[in-house]
């Protein structure tokens, strides 16, 4: 159960995770028996006031997000476009997502919250993909590939079948940035990132976007809010020293 856990969250504790451990009935003498076995054993690298794992003994799975909104939420299906709104990539895209931060001043932070949960949960379900298939194309937005919310479209099943592999690429991705990525920097991305973490066969030429926005939700980029733009932490990052 232990294990199970942690894989959830990157394979890396720290006091946040330490807490949502205690929140789940999880015994903390435990984990503390394991950080120090594992560090012993050289299986785990101390980051400062975190520990990662290594991947030998934990696989970094992706988080558990509770979406604020699903697509079937009356809120969100009416920002769901028609099929032919984007004709160079044709499907349905959540449109006009930054109204949900169209409340009061004091009810900004919660939203951003909620936007970053409703999105990250709808990529790790399968619901919606950051999708095209060129580095020199940005996608249109959001693109809807749950056929439940949207008649599908060939475009639509070239972002599904991209999928393929998820949790594998989103592991490499993280331990790609654990390796070599420098914490308090800015993140890596684009073609050269893609080349560098050897994912240029991956069919989402974007695949990195959806990944940032998922372990941004789930608490990996310390100090994010709606004003800051915050900073990864482990498992995202090393520290130099």
């Amino acid at each position: 159960m232990l294990i199970s856990f942690l894989e959830h969250e990157g394979c890396t504790i720290g006091a946040p995770v330490l807490q949502k451990a205690a929140a789940q009935g999880i015994d903390l003498a435990e984990i503390e028996n394991l950080t120090e076995r594992s560090l012993a054993a050289g299986q785990a690298k101390q980051e400062r006031d975190w520990v990662v794992l290594d991947d030998s003994i934990c696989t970094i799975r992706l988080p558990k997000i509770t979406p604020r909104y699903t697509l079937d939420d009356p809120f969100i299906a009416k920002f769901i476009s028609a099929p032919d709104a984007y004709p160079d990539q044709p499907g349905c895209y959540l449109d006009d997502l930054n109204k949900i931060y169209d409340v009061y001043w004091f009810k900004r932070e919660k939203a951003f919250q909620d936007f970053f949960s409703t999105v990250a949960g709808a990529l790790i379900a399968g619901d919606i993909a950051f999708f095209s298939d060129e580095v020199q194309t940005a996608p249109a937005g959001y693109l809807v590939i749950d056929e439940s919310a949207c008649p599908t479209t060939e475009y639509a099943n070239q972002a599904r079948l991209a999928r393929a592999g998820y949790e594998e690429r989103f592991s490499d991705y993280v331990r790609f940035l654990s390796k070599h990525s420098v914490c308090d920097s800015r993140v890596p991305h684009g073609p050269n990132f893609v080349a560098q973490l050897g994912q240029q066969d991956n069919p989402n030429a974007w695949f990195w976007m959806e990944y940032y926005l998922i372990t941004a939700a789930a608490g990996w980029r310390e100090g994010l809010s709606y004003n800051q733009k915050g900073v990864n932490r482990p498992p995202l990052c090393s520290y130099k020293n």
